[in-house]
């Protein structure tokens, strides 16, 4: 089923490890380094935002002004969760 509200895996783990974020697939054992707007967008990846509120909070959070597209990113971020299989739809999104 092809959704617009992302859902992240219940059993990857999130750790802060000083400055740096890493998401933890310890099914695969695989290590993923995130920046902070994918952090951003892993923390709304609960079934229950869509990628547009997902883009509103980005816009929000890095004060990005509403004439710079976002939503490519937004998409871009959320296959590569896809591709990593950290996301429990595993289809990719669509736009």
């Amino acid at each position: 089923m092809k959704t617009n509200k992302p859902s992240r895996k219940s059993d990857i783990l999130l750790q802060e490890i000083g400055n740096e974020v890493f998401l933890y697939d310890p099914s695969k054992g695989n290590l993923h380094v995130l920046n902070p707007t994918a952090i951003l967008v892993w923390n709304q990846c609960d079934g229950e935002h869509t990628l547009t509120e997902i883009e509103e909070n980005l816009r929000e959070n890095f004060q990005v002004a509403d004439e710079i597209e976002l939503h490519s990113d937004v998409i871009e971020i959320v296959q590569n969760f896809t591709e990593l299989g950290v996301l429990s739809n595993n289809e990719v999104i669509n736009g």
